[in-house]
C-alpha cells in the first residue's frame, strides 16, 4: 500500500508540473501578443 501511495504522490506533482507549464506558456504568449497587436496594426493600415 507504500508503493502504491508514493506514486500516487508523484503522479501528483507530474501533473502539477504540466499545469504549471501550460500556465506559464499561456501567460508569455499572452504578453507576447501584446506588444506585437501595436506593430501588427500600424504594418496593416
Amino acid at each position: 500500500m507504500k508503493a502504491d501511495s508514493k506514486s500516487t504522490s508523484r503522479f501528483r506533482w507530474v501533473v502539477a508540473a504540466l499545469f504549471f507549464l501550460a500556465y506559464m506558456v499561456a501567460g508569455a504568449d499572452r504578453a507576447n501578443i501584446g506588444v506585437v497587436v501595436p506593430f501588427s496594426n500600424r504594418n496593416t493600415t
